[in-house]
C-alpha cells in the first residue's frame, strides 16, 4: 500500500453546526410523525366511511406514496447533517434537499393562496377555516423553513453547484 496524501484525508465538507444538527433531527422527526399519521389513516380505514368513502382506494394510494416521500424526507434530513463521503453523494443529497424545500414551499404557498381567497370571498367558505387547518399550514411552513435551512447550510458546506440547486428545485414533485 502506497503513501496516503493529505488531500485524501481532508473531509469533503466541514461538519454541520450543532444548530443545523438539531434542525436536521427535528425535520426527520416531523417527517416521521406525519408518516405515522398516514400509516394510521391506512391501518384504521379512516377514509373508508364518511365524505371520502368513494375515493378510499385512491386515497390509499396517495397515503402510501406520501409515506414513501416522508421516509425519503427522514433520510435526506439525516444525511444533510452528516459529512458526505463523495462529491456524487453530496450532489444527490443537495439536490434532494432543494427538491424537498421547493415541494413544501409550493404546497405552503398554494395553501396560503387558498386561505386568502377564502377569507376575501373569492372561493370557498371562510367558516371552513379552523384552528386545525391553520395549524396544519403552520406545521408545513415550519417544515419548509427547516428544509430551507438544511438546504442552504448543505450548499454552503459542500460548495454545491448552482446547477444542482436549480435541478433540485425544478425536479421537485
Amino acid at each position: 500500500m502506497g503513501p496516503v496524501s493529505i488531500a485524501a484525508l481532508k473531509p469533503l465538507a466541514p461538519p454541520a453546526t450543532p444548530f443545523i444538527k438539531v434542525i436536521g433531527i427535528l425535520i426527520a422527526l416531523w417527517c416521521a410523525a406525519f408518516a405515522a399519521i398516514n400509516i394510521w389513516f391506512e391501518s384504521s380505514d379512516y377514509f373508508a366511511q364518511g365524505p371520502h368513502a368513494a375515493d378510499a382506494a385512491a386515497l390509499s394510494v396517495v397515503n402510501w406514496y406520501v409515506v414513501a416521500v416522508k421516509v425519503l424526507g427522514i433520510a435526506v434530513a439525516l444525511l444533510a447533517i452528516r459529512q458526505p463521503r463523495s462529491a456524487r453523494t453530496a450532489t444527490l443529497v443537495g439536490m434532494t434537499l432543494w427538491a424537498a424545500f421547493a415541494t413544501i414551499g409550493i404546497y405552503v404557498v398554494g395553501s396560503l393562496v387558498q386561505i386568502i381567497t377564502m377569507l376575501v370571498g373569492i372561493t370557498g367558505d371562510p367558516s371552513k377555516l379552523t384552528l386545525g387547518s391553520v395549524g396544519y399550514v403552520l406545521a408545513f411552513s415550519a417544515a419548509g423553513t427547516g428544509f430551507g435551512i438544511l438546504a442552504v447550510s448543505y450548499k454552503r458546506r459542500t460548495s454545491l453547484r448552482t446547477l444542482a440547486v436549480v435541478l433540485g428545485i425544478l425536479g421537485a414533485p
